[in-house]
């Protein structure tokens, strides 16, 4: 029936709700009987134990053969292909691989490289673009040096080097120097306040904040479109935003939508509220004074979704959201 206990139990339930006995043509089992369900139930656990152990056996072969630099199949590396169940060097591709470490030793950035590998109509081992993506499992990659590894730890592997290790450990030591962009929740406590709502309204991925440190050590945040940025050209429209000039446009669009007649009649059927007192509570006082985790809780609480374009911005609002809303700011109101 199955080795694991658990799918078995599961399986036994099943039988039980339709009075549904399992008898075995092969073997003396039959739960329609004491003895009969004991019988499985003992059989079941010896069975979840072989499996365990066949499990263990088969991760310590893995390990031991790892351990001995064995290749273990997955993705053939470029540069390389499988022969007799070893990597062997496939020349033009080795000089491929060698020639992405150089230049990333002139340029330091994956992007580029990637840039110049599409120009010349090269391609991945699958016959995809270059990407950011895949250069960097490359220039990580100790397979070319001649290595393997598992679960953190390298051992000297069977196939042939194709980087030099001056060359690999230069490559490491920059790329481990190298700032790079990442999302700000990383980085400090700031919370962004669209975080999960922003699209991008010329491909439809998410747009994800991100931040850099300039020269002159002031740190500027930007919303950005997370497809697009795994590309190696950019090819959306709408690239980046400044967070904070963004986010203003958002807090003033939301405030401006309870002035608006369509707003102010909606508004009246929900016990007469006033639009425009809910539009003075939202104004710029309340979002200058606002920290970083109240403006995200008052979007999310707003806000269905915001659809970035090239030339506008399309913002959907919860009705549900503006009805919490009213409530909390009369409780307060009745508190002052």
């Amino acid at each position: 029936m199955s080795r694991s206990i658990c799918d078995f139990a599961e399986l036994t339930k099943f039988f039980d709700q339709y009075n549904v006995s399992f008898c075995s043509v092969t073997q003396d089992i039959n739960t329609s009987t004491s003895s009969g369900r004991m019988m499985l139930n003992i059989l079941m656990t010896f069975a979840q134990y072989e499996r365990e152990i066949i499990g263990e056996r088969i991760r310590d072969k893995f390990a031991a053969s790892k351990r001995k630099g064995m290749w273990m199949g997955g993705a053939v590396p470029l540069g390389y292909r499988v022969q007799d169940r070893k990597l062997v060097v496939v020349d033009e591709e080795a000089e491929s691989v060698r020639h992405i470490y150089r230049r990333y030793l002139d340029l330091q950035s994956p992007k580029r490289i990637a840039i110049e590998l599409n120009a010349k109509g090269l391609k991945t081992k699958t016959g995809r673009p270059w990407n950011k993506g895949n250069l960097h499992h490359i220039l990580r990659n100790c397979v070319y040096i001649g290595k393997v590894s598992h679960k953190g730890e390298t051992f000297d592997g069977e196939q042939p080097a194709i980087v030099d290790l001056d060359t690999w450990e230069t490559v490491q030591h920059f790329m481990n120097a190298t700032p790079t962009n990442t999302d700000l929740t990383r980085k400090s406590d700031y919370v962004s306040a669209l975080k999960g709502l922003l699209t991008c309204g010329h491909c439809g991925g998410m747009m994800t904040m991100a931040a850099t440190t300039r020269k002159n050590g002031k740190r500027y945040s930007y919303y950005k479109c997370s497809r697009d940025s795994r590309r190696a050209v950019s090819s959306c429209p709408v690239k980046q935003v400044a967070a904070t000039t963004l986010e203003d446009v958002v807090f003033e669009q939301i405030s401006a939508v309870f002035r608006t007649p369509a707003m102010a009649a909606r508004l009246a059927g929900l016990n007469g509220t006033d639009a425009g007192g809910m539009a003075d509570a939202l104004g710029k006082p309340f979002w200058a004074a606002a920290t970083s985790v109240e403006k995200r809780r008052l979007v999310e609480l707003l806000v269905e979704r915001i659809q970035l374009h090239e030339d506008r911005m399309d913002m959907e609002l919860k009705a549900e959201g503006i009805m919490a809303l009213k409530e909390q700011i009369d409780h307060e109101n009745r508190n002052d």
